[in-house]
């Protein structure tokens, strides 16, 4: 009979990093949030030939808010680390040698890690190093897409461009503009409304809430500011992407369910009826806020979508 997993704390994790990292030679962290004393915590246990990949979500008003700092990007670059940044990421995962894996609540940062003072109460546990759990690490690091210096010098001046705009700091950006980090369209299962705009009341308290994370706002009473943060979407740009590909601008419900369903990195892939819900939540949202843009008919018995616009 298997021992079962025991759940330990935030400081129980960093004293087992302790115990793993000095003799490690290749080291993986996943954090959503990533800080300075994290790292030059790690520098002190971490031997100089190890090779480390940090993978961190790193989106403007994670910085904004302090939750990561641009010190801690700038400290492991000048160690020749991998630093990498994914927007949906909330995963926080250690992964050293690929003989220890240790997953849970706490984020790479002083309060993560209670590097100091009391910190917050997390709960993590080790996992099997099997075959399948480090291709699911793997999986996450290619998704992400790396930062160099050029990326971290044009983001820290972005931020502090933005800082005293108040459109900027009210509407939470997801996403850094294009000509920072140009849009990366790989598409998941998170990036696309989980609810309908007409019938959310049918819906669960966490599917509202998922919703109001990826439009990156309050609450959903606001239609002008749920208009404005539709169109900054990945799913919103995915559609317009195929859209734009299609020789004719358009495109019916079943090809473009067809090419979700093939486009979706999320593993294991969702089934066929739960792609066409999503599809359905994208293109209600479509009709809702964003029909300058594209047109939804029912000709016959299947609808049609069309680009009505560049966007």
């Amino acid at each position: 009979m298997n021992t079962p997993h025991k759940i330990f704390s935030g400081n129980a994790l960093r004293d087992k990093l302790i115990e793993s990292i000095p003799s490690a030679s290749n080291l993986t962290i996943i954090s959503a949030y990533i800080t300075t004393p994290a790292i030059e915590w790690i520098v002190e246990y971490i031997k100089p030939t190890c090779s480390v990949t940090i993978v961190g979500r790193l989106l403007p008003n994670d910085f904004i808010s302090g939750g990561s700092d641009f010190m801690a990007v700038k400290l492991a670059l000048s160690k020749g680390w991998d630093i990498r940044w994914l927007a949906p990421l909330h995963a926080k995962i250690y992964l050293c040698d690929r003989n220890r894996i240790f997953v849970g609540s706490a984020n790479f940062t002083t309060r993560g890690l209670k590097l100091s003072g009391h910190g917050n109460l997390e709960g993590c546990i080790e996992v099997a190093p099997e075959l399948e759990n480090i291709h699911f690490v793997e999986k996450i690091v290619r998704e992400a897409q790396p930062i160099t210096y050029d990326t971290l010098e044009k983001m820290e001046r972005f931020i502090n461009e933005s800082s005293n705009n108040l459109h900027f700091m009210t509407k939470k950006n997801t996403y850094w503009p294009d000509h920072i980090v140009p849009r990366e369209l790989s598409i998941w299962v998170y990036d696309f409304p989980w609810t309908n705009p007409d019938t959310q009341s049918d819906f669960t308290d966490e599917d509202i809430k998922h919703d109001i994370e990826i439009l990156c706002i309050p609450d959903l009473s606001n239609e002008s500011a749920i208009a404005a943060s539709f169109k900054e979407t990945k799913a919103f740009n995915w559609l317009l992407k195929k859209l734009e590909e299609s020789e004719s601008k358009e495109l019916y419900f079943g090809r473009l369910t067809k090419t979700l369903h093939n486009e979706l990195r999320d593993d294991p892939a969702p089934y066929r009826r739960d792609v066409k819900i999503l599809l359905s939540n994208l293109l209600s949202y479509c009709q809702k806020y964003a029909n300058d843009s594209i047109k939804i008919e029912r000709p016959r018995y299947s609808q049609r979508i069309k680009l009505l616009m560049k966007h």
